[in-house]
């Protein structure tokens, strides 16, 4: 008898922890899977699965003559929409290979079509041999569109991750690999001091 309550307590502490857990994070992809099925990407990009990472070859990115220069790549979430008033951080930890830094933006769009494109969150990412961890806090003055109209963005349902490397920068295109080996959802309070 005594066994067996010890095994429904480890049992029920298992799951707390479990929901705890839940409740702070969520992987989104961390391409240990085959298949990236849920990823696409636009002229600029070339996206594949290599040794459990999403390897990102860029191509002149930030040049006009593609996509008035603010190309971009991103995955499809559709299937289960993400509330982000629960888990507002996006975590990418990525290298970035290539001859200079250069500016990560993400952008969430929500069921509607709508996107977070009026006050988008950008992050400069520097070249290196070592794995990054790059944040991006979605607060609720993030959840509003400009363009094409001005508009709110549900931040209940969101269905979209856009990325765009070196967003605007017409007059110096990037080239260069991004390599992202892991892509989580955070609550605000994980992010350290150093990364906000």
């Amino acid at each position: 008898m005594k066994k067996r309550l010890t095994s429904i307590c480890f049992a029920l502490a298992t799951m707390a922890f479990t929901t705890v857990y839940s409740q702070t994070e969520k992987l989104v992809d961390d391409f240990e899977k085959p298949g990236i099925w849920s990823w696409w990407k636009s002229a600029a990009y070339k996206v594949e699965q290599v040794e459990g990472a999403l390897k990102v070859t860029i191509t002149n990115a930030g040049d006009p003559k593609v996509d008035n220069g603010y190309n971009t790549f991103g995955r499809d979430h559709a299937a289960e929409t993400i509330d982000f008033t629960k888990l507002n951080t996006v975590k990418v930890r990525l290298k970035l290979e290539g001859p200079t830094s250069t500016k990560l933006r993400l952008d969430l769009k929500d069921v509607d079509d709508r996107i977070t494109n009026a006050n988008s969150i950008i992050k400069t990412i520097e070249p290196g041999t070592e794995w990054q961890d790059v944040y991006f806090v979605f607060s609720a003055d993030k959840f509003k569109q400009s363009w094409p109209s001005t508009d709110k963005v549900d931040p209940e349902e969101i269905k979209e991750f856009l990325f765009f490397v070196n967003p605007g920068n017409h007059s110096k295109p990037f080239s260069g690999v991004i390599l992202i080996d892991e892509f989580k959802l955070l609550t605000a309070d994980k992010v350290p001091a150093d990364k906000k």
